[in-house]
């Protein structure tokens, strides 16, 4: 990437109020970041002082911008040293522990006692005086000389999260110590893996077409038929509850909550309450269900409202039975709500959101502030909630466990942001700011930015938890996943924030504290067995990119991104270690790229002008031909340049390369031309709601899908 001139530099530089930029990286916030077009873009002065109110800045909207710069930065300072301790500290691999203490200097005598608290609950037992640790800093506040002191916990921390808790001169403080290995799982090291990616809601199979569409036994079924050809992974898109009514957003990357699934998905067939209740027999046996499952299951696009309510008619009445009578099922759903209370506090939520009104922000003061009782709420949709949950809950464990014992890998996805109006917005208000969304800044395929709606986490108001919410969300995916991609993995470095009122090019970066956030995934990831994938496509700084490879996460290789017009080199190769595909969820499918039908849709919804579509259409034409030329030297595939012979040249080119895994779109096999998201647009395009042309019984009937996994197989075992 070219960098500006030392003089051009300069000038950005002093662009910027001096006070202004100190406070903003007192703050953790990038003064300036290197955009995609390979220049420097300096941070809006008012877009930058907005942001830094948001994170708790005491900056005065009415003073001249360097006096209220530097009164806030003073501030900022003194609210540091008067934090007796950070709130989380890393030990990895197990080491012990150096904790910052700070204490007003005269008070260099002062006691400090309390103990480590483990996390299976025994004690170790802490206590001195102040002046017998060694000093590391000082400092003065407020014209009273303050020091920092050392105290070195020489102790083995076993993997988890542990507590110290001190009282320092008669003030109680706590800290978290995240003990993780520095690496994450990997069950072989070196492995050359293959899988396939499908979305859960493009599905088809005439078992479950007998209720609609989709659900997580056709996924179970995938599974199955991948292993049987030597695959080891089988991707899709998250799985977390979604909003399917009012209103209906069924975007798999706003959910309702990251820890929660969606009920959209049970296999209503296999629930043991069928047995239970004749209603729920009845209902599925009537002609009129049978008509409206045809119906859903016929149609090309997901009707996401009508399944759900289809689907919830029968949900409601297991409900019922499950909660009927006292029964081994039942005892399990109590303990179930034991075990995790959040489920009755989500469920209580969601029963409340549907009595008056999904957005939260409307609800009477007491209910929106966060205090729902159980008075509150209708109890049927209550137990419809804390119900559907179970199911889903078992039906994923059961489909975790199965791929294990085939040893498979589910891949499952985690999304950087959810939904403002959803249940971990609500329940985490004090977690999320209030006047900034995420997003990503202008590159060349958004020259405008983009502002994903979905509400910014407060990196201190986190680290006061010890990233409690972050680690409940990697978690509860974990526990079933073989494989977890974290969406927009730069997010563990630093996110774009889009300050309320200001377009997305006035965006500005904020930082996270990435050790812990990495020694949180790493922790999961041991726990419960889970390979991690970072998604590193786009404009990702090389930082990011180098504690990914220290810290064991696999990144991504997008052929798409990296296809070139030199035909000596048409197909870059993938680094060893990524997850190499052809595209990804987001991109145009194979065929869609290869017919230059993503450069249609972008003239058609004003992304680009005609100039720019004749020099995308030269240059993808550039393309074509060099990778149709360079095919044509590889032992990888035949001669051709029609689509098939392409397209399967890719993926034995991705298949023969040190990649750790190749993870192939099942619909690029039949040259599927229309995506499944178009970014930057919602109800624009059928985004998230197309199925399959094929359905997954017909799967072996397709020689271009056994011939080519085949071939992916033969090629990955060598």
């Amino acid at each position: 990437m070219s960098r500006p001139s030392l003089v051009a530099l300069s000038r950005a530089v002093t662009a910027l109020p001096h006070s202004l930029r100190r406070l903003a990286e007192a703050y953790g916030v990038a003064p300036e970041y290197w955009t995609a077009f390979g220049d420097e873009k300096v941070a809006d002065p008012e877009a930058l002082a907005f942001i830094l109110r948001e994170l708790g800045a005491s900056l005065d909207a009415d003073a001249d911008v360097e006096a209220a710069a530097d009164a806030a930065l003073r501030e900022r300072h003194k609210q540091i040293w008067l934090r007796t301790v950070e709130p989380c500290v890393v030990s990895w691999d197990g080491k012990g522990v150096h904790l910052l203490i700070r204490h007003e200097a005269v008070r260099h005598e002062a006691p400090y006692a309390g103990a480590v608290v483990f996390e299976d609950g025994h004690r170790l037992e802490l206590s001195g005086r102040l002046c017998d640790l060694e000093t590391v800093d000082q400092s003065e506040v407020d014209g009273a000389a303050y020091q920092q002191r050392r105290l070195a916990i020489d102790e083995q921390f076993p993997v988890g999260y542990h507590r110290v808790e001190l009282e320092v001169d008669g003030q109680p403080c706590t800290t978290h110590v995240l003990s993780a290995p520095w690496t994450c799982f990997d069950d072989e090291p070196g492995a050359r893996r293959w899988g396939a990616f499908a979305p859960l809601y493009a599905l088809r199979s005439a078992r479950s077409d007998r209720f609609g569409g989709a659900d997580f036994t056709d996924l179970r079924a995938l599974l199955g038929w991948v292993a049987d050809r030597g695959g080891r992974v089988v991707g899709t898109l998250p799985l977390l509850s979604t909003y399917l009514d009012e209103p209906c957003d069924y975007s798999p990357y706003a959910p309702v909550s990251k820890r929660f699934w969606n009920e959209l998905f049970v296999d209503i067939g296999e629930l043991p309450e069928l047995e239970r209740s004749a209603e729920a027999r009845e209902l599925l046996a009537s002609d009129a269900f049978g008509f409206a499952s045809r119906v859903l299951a016929d149609a090309d696009r997901v009707d996401y409202r009508g399944l759900m309510a289809h689907r919830r008619a029968v949900l409601e009445l297991c409900a019922r039975a499950a909660f009927a009578t006292d029964s081994p099922r039942r005892e399990a759903i109590d303990r179930f709500v034991a075990e995790r209370p959040d489920v009755a506090d989500y469920a209580r939520f969601r029963a409340f959101g549907e009595q008056r009104g999904a957005d939260w922000t409307r609800w009477p003061e007491a209910a929106r502030d966060g205090a729902l009782a159980a008075a509150d709420v209708d109890q049927d949709r209550y137990r419809y909630h804390v119900y559907v949950q179970f199911a889903a809950g078992q039906q994923l464990a059961a489909l975790g466990a199965l791929a294990r014992e085939r040893d498979m890998g589910l891949y499952l996805d985690l999304p950087v942001g959810v939904h403002p109006s959803g249940y971990d917005a609500w329940r985490e208000q004090a977690l999320f700011v209030d006047g900034a969304t995420i997003g990503a800044p202008p590159d060349a395929l958004f020259i405008g930015g983009q502002d994903w709606g979905v509400p910014a986490l407060h990196p201190e108001r986190s680290r006061a938890q010890g990233h409690a919410y972050l680690r409940d969300s990697i978690r509860a995916h974990c526990e079933h996943a073989g494989v977890l991609r974290i969406d927009h993995v730069m997010g563990l470095f630093r996110l774009y924030w889009v300050p309320r009122g200001y377009g997305a090019k006035e965006g500005v970066y904020v930082h996270y504290p990435q050790n812990e956030l990495y020694a949180i995934v790493s922790i999961e990831s041991h726990r419960n067995r889970c390979v991690v994938v970072g998604e590193d496509l786009g404009t990702v700084p090389d930082q990011v990119r180098e504690q990914m490879t220290a810290h064991g996460l696999h990144g991504m290789h997008v052929a798409q991104f990296a296809l070139s017009s030199d035909a000596s080199a048409a197909v870059g190769p993938p680094a060893p270690g990524t997850v190499a595909s052809i595209n990804t969820h987001d991109t145009p499918t194979f065929a869609g790229f290869w017919q230059s039908k993503d450069t249609d849709d972008r003239i058609e919804l004003g992304l680009i002008d005609d100039a720019a579509a004749f020099a995308e259409r030269a240059g993808r034409d550039q393309v074509r031909k060099a990778l149709v030329d360079y095919l044509r030297t590889r032992e990888s595939a035949g001669a051709g340049e029609d689509d098939q012979a392409v397209v399967e040249g890719i993926l034995a080119e991705l298949a023969s390369s040190d990649a750790w895994l190749t993870l192939v779109t099942l619909e690029d096999l039949w040259l599927e031309s229309d995506p499944q998201n178009v970014p930057g647009t919602s109800y624009e395009r059928d985004n998230w709601r197309r199925k399959m042309r094929y359905a997954f019984d017909e799967f072996d009937t397709l020689d271009r899908v056994t011939r080519v996994l085949a071939d992916v197989n033969r090629r990955r075992a060598r």
